[in-house]
């Protein structure tokens, strides 16, 4: 929101006085139709400079035709130009055209107005929007060659032979054991399917071997057969066997 200083000297200043007696007016209107001059030159002439606006528009801004019902013909012009004299008369307006001292009263808005243009001109150019305002947009259908392929938003950058699916899988699994492991963890976690890939084991499969059996670390496949063992002899008699030999049967 734009605000411009007003200072309390205008109510008994010499320049109203002249400004009212010439338009006929009391000092609060005449105070009105200043403001609302002054407010609507901070959008649409920032610069102060009001030569090149006609005096129909100044009155029509400035608030001055307020109640007139008549906004044509010579009646209209007249008024109009009453108003534009008056203002020029009373030196709120000087001979060039520029509102009377606008840059020590405006002048700090405009100046903020420029360094925010160009902040937000830096900004746009910075996170990849053009300078004329339209952004660019990535085409979805094509990869986006700055993204590192195969990874994950955790920082780390997984090999080419390991299944990404995969390594999700193993991490939602240690979120579901309340042991999601850190960067420095998983990176040591990709080191050891490293080392298991150049001794001969999948590392995939390792990964697999773990969601498995829930567990936290990656290992080496021959350790899933080591805690296997062999397989454990059956406990149960058959019916059609008969007595075990050299066991002895109590009656």
């Amino acid at each position: 929101m734009a605000w411009i200083e007003s200072h309390q000297s205008l109510a008994t200043h010499r320049k109203l006085f002249k400004l009212c007696e010439e338009l006929k007016i009391d000092r609060p209107t005449g105070i009105g139709l200043l403001h609302l001059l002054w407010y609507w030159a901070l959008d649409n002439a920032p610069d102060g400079d009001l030569s090149g606006v006609p005096d129909t528009v100044l009155a029509e801004v400035s608030g001055f035709l307020e109640g007139r019902s008549h906004r044509f013909g010579t009646r209209f012009i007249s008024v109009c130009s009453q108003f534009g004299s008056a203002l020029r008369s009373a030196g709120f307006i000087d001979l060039d055209g520029k509102l009377h001292d606008w840059d020590d009263y405006a002048g700090k808005l405009i100046e903020r107005r420029k360094l925010d243009a160009t902040r937000k001109r830096v900004q746009r150019t910075s996170d990849g929007r053009r300078t004329d305002g339209v952004r660019t947009v990535p085409n979805p259908t094509v990869p986006n060659p700055t993204v590192p392929k195969n990874t994950k938003d955790d920082g780390v950058v997984l090999p080419d032979f390991i299944d990404k699916g995969l390594w999700n899988d193993f991490l939602d699994m240690r979120k579901k054991l309340r042991k999601p492991p850190t960067d420095k963890a998983k990176t040591y976690l990709l080191k050891d399917l490293e080392n298991y890939k150049n001794g001969g084991d999948d590392p995939n499969e390792v990964i697999r071997q773990s969601i498995k059996n829930s567990w936290q670390g990656l290992f080496p496949l021959k350790a899933e057969r080591a805690r296997a063992g062999p397989p454990k002899p059956s406990a149960v008699k058959k019916e059609d066997e008969g007595p075990i030999e050299g066991l002895r049967i109590v009656r």
